[in-house]
């Protein structure tokens, strides 16, 4: 068995498959002990991933037992409270998702196409060749922050890029981001508190006038900000990570490459099991909670499927990523854009973040070429 999975390693960064298929030959749910000694099963083969996904009724984000709280979760620093759609199930979930439906069909989400092009332009038309620029604060971050804040109605501040990347690391390391959260949580209430009794073609304005509470709003446009800035931003940085590092222009297949086999999302929203339950060949009794991993189950494909159709990194089932179409037109948009101004760079420097709930590179310092 293995003594220590180090996935806080530049290695599972990069080829998670090297701990993830030792993890599936072994033991396809593995007993672990997260940082905060809670003991929790890690799901690693797809066939478990897929069931746990998909039998909501069983397998919950919410807690089973009064003894497990929503203060474990990895989110709950960043959104306090478990007003949001993936701390739901069931008829509650289904009440914060509906009004969210409209804003992200294809044909909304291709509308952004132009004002994400000219905003990519934009950031890039100053740069020049032998500069040294950090893609991942100063490209990778901003394009999703700017478009999530521009559905969400937010007047546009500087600092949203670094909130976003604290929303991220709060949970980690509050004592550098919990002040930046917290000025954040405060302009979205504020924001709120305008657009509360108006009428706007905005995320805010349309959820407050689905009757949600304004405790419910503030939460489901935490998760929004962040679920649209931080798993995209990553999706945004490895590919280009990869163009710059391959040498290779971008092409149709990059941003799902990256899903399947680097997914940004290491694992799905923590699951606790309502009852008991035999899940292959291991017993899982009521309030067990189960780490879903998708980077492994990504590469526990039948023989002829395709990884890059068939992969799981926006998860399954009713908690499947609503923003699933609107990150991969990002990232798409940004890999061409680059390239075309800057088809010879280099990496000098980058930093990782990574652990069992995701990955992302937090710098990349790049030559322009």
């Amino acid at each position: 068995m293995i003594d220590i999975i180090d996935f806080n390693s530049k290695v599972f960064a990069t080829d998670p498959e090297q701990i993830s298929s030792v993890l599936r030959k072994q033991k396809g749910l593995y007993p672990y002990e997260l940082p905060n000694g809670t003991k929790a099963w890690l799901v690693t083969r797809r066939s478990d991933v897929e069931e746990v996904l998909t039998k909501n009724i069983i397998f919950q984000v919410e807690p089973a037992t009064d003894a497990q709280s929503y203060q474990q979760n990895p989110f709950s620093e960043a959104i306090p409270k478990p007003l949001h759609l993936l701390a739901t199930d069931g008829a509650q979930h289904q009440r914060l998702r509906g009004p969210l439906e409209s804003f992200f069909t294809k044909k909304v989400l291709e509308s952004y196409r132009e004002f994400i092009t000219a905003e990519i332009k934009s950031m890039l038309f100053n740069w020049k060749k032998e500069e040294v620029h950090d893609l991942a604060k100063e490209l990778s971050y901003l394009v999703p922050v700017k478009v999530i804040s521009k559905m969400l109605g937010l007047e546009w501040q500087e600092h949203f890029p670094e909130y976003a990347i604290s929303l991220q690391l709060v949970k980690e390391n509050p004592e550098n981001h919990l002040k930046n959260v917290v000025s954040f949580h405060q302009i979205i209430s504020e924001a709120i508190a305008r657009k509360k009794g108006l009428k706007g073609n905005d995320i805010i304005s349309v959820l407050l006038n689905a009757d949600l509470s304004e405790e419910e709003v503030l939460s489901m446009s935490l998760l929004l900000f962040m679920a649209g800035s931080g798993t995209t931003a990553s999706l945004i940085s490895q590919g280009l990570y990869q163009m710059i590092n391959k040498q290779i222009a971008p092409h149709n297949n990059l941003a799902d490459e990256i899903l399947s086999r680097t997914s940004p999302a290491n694992s799905a929203f923590p699951r606790y099991s309502h009852q008991d339950y035999a899940l292959s060949d291991t017993l899982i009794k009521k309030g067990d909670l189960l780490i879903v991993m998708l980077a492994s189950a990504n590469y526990d494909m039948k023989n002829g499927e395709d990884p890059l159709k068939n992969h799981l990194s926006f998860s399954k089932g009713i908690h499947h990523c609503i923003g699933w179409y609107l990150a991969k037109m990002e990232a798409k948009i940004t890999y061409q854009i680059f390239y075309e101004f800057f088809p010879e760079s280099q990496i000098v420097s980058e930093d990782w973040f990574i652990n069992i709930t995701s990955r992302d590179i937090i710098t990349m310092n790049v030559q322009l070429g």
